[in-house]
C-alpha cells in the first residue's frame, strides 16, 4: 500500500542524512562512543541477549532478544539515561543528549534476523567510515569468532 512506500522513503532519507554524518554527533567522540558501548554491553546475558551494535557518530543501531522480566523500553531507557549523564559530563553540557523516540523493529524470523545483523554491522562501511565491518572500533563485529560468527 501507499502508506508503506511512504514510511520506506521515509526512513531511507533518515538513512541518508545519518550517513552524512550531519545533526549532532556526540558519539563521534572515542570516549563518549565507548561509554555509550559499555552501557548496551552491561546487562548482556542477564535482561537480554545482545545480537548486534553499532555505535555510529551520530545514532545507535542495536539487536536484542528481550527475555520476559525486563521490557524494550524499559532497557532503552536505561542505555539513554547512563549514555546521557556521562555524555554530557565529558562533553560539559547539559540538556537532550538524545531523541526522545527510537526505532524498533520485530524480527519474525531468522532470515531477518540474519538480515538485521548484516545492515547493523556494514553500517559503518555504508557510511564511508571504514573499508570492513571489523574496522570501526563501537560494534560487534570485533566480538565475533572468525570461523562461527558467534558473539564472544
Amino acid at each position: 500500500p501507499e502508506h508503506h512506500d511512504a514510511a520506506r522513503e521515509q526512513r531511507r532519507k533518515l538513512e541518508d542524512y545519518l550517513d552524512r554524518g550531519l545533526g549532532e554527533c556526540f558519539l563521534r567522540d572515542p570516549h563518549i562512543a565507548a561509554l555509550t558501548e559499555n552501557a548496551l554491553r552491561f546487562h548482556h546475558g542477564q535482561r537480554f541477549e545482545l545480537l548486534a551494535w553499532v555505535v555510529m557518530p551520530n545514532h545507535v543501531h542495536v539487536l536484542i532478544q528481550v527475555g520476559d522480566s525486563t521490557p524494550l523500553s524499559k532497557i532503552i531507557q536505561n542505555w539513554k539515561s547512563i549514555s546521557a549523564v556521562a555524555g554530557n559530563k565529558l562533553l560539559g553540557r547539559s540538556g537532550d543528549f538524545w531523541q526522545l523516540d527510537y526505532w524498533d523493529t520485530f524480527m519474525r524470523d531468522a532470515e531477518q534476523t540474519r538480515k538485521a545483523i548484516r545492515y547493523i554491522e556494514n553500517n559503518p562501511v555504508k557510511a564511508k567510515l571504514c573499508r570492513v565491518p571489523e574496522e570501526w572500533s563501537f560494534s560487534s563485529p570485533r566480538f565475533r569468532d572468525a570461523r562461527t560468527r558467534e558473539l564472544k
